[in-house]
């Protein structure tokens, strides 16, 4: 598998009480450049930087779930296509991450 393109994680939300975005960050800083910028205000906007800020858990967790599923699939029975469906699914979902 290649290496990912996207900035390490873990992410952290950073508020700025005087403005009206959240930056999305490397834990680690080591860039010096938001992931991302939430526009917004309230708990909608909490929510969407609590779910970006996540990504790079949740992405490891499909890659988890991706490679179990492989190897539980490699047995080409009926009663696993819905497992090689799933597996598709992640796929679709991640596509160059997985």
């Amino acid at each position: 598998m290649e290496p990912s393109q996207h900035t390490n994680g873990p992410w952290e939300i950073l508020m700025n009480p005087k403005e009206d975005y959240l930056l999305i960050e490397n834990v680690d800083r080591c860039d010096f450049h938001p992931v991302c910028v939430i526009y917004g205000e309230g708990k909608k906007q909490e929510a969407n930087a609590q779910l970006i800020a996540a990504a790079p858990e949740l992405l490891e967790a499909l890659r988890v779930a991706h490679e179990w599923i492989y190897e539980a699939a490699k047995d080409n029975t009926e009663a696993l296509k819905p497992l090689r469906a799933i597996m598709d699914a992640l796929q679709a979902a991640t596509p160059n991450t997985l």
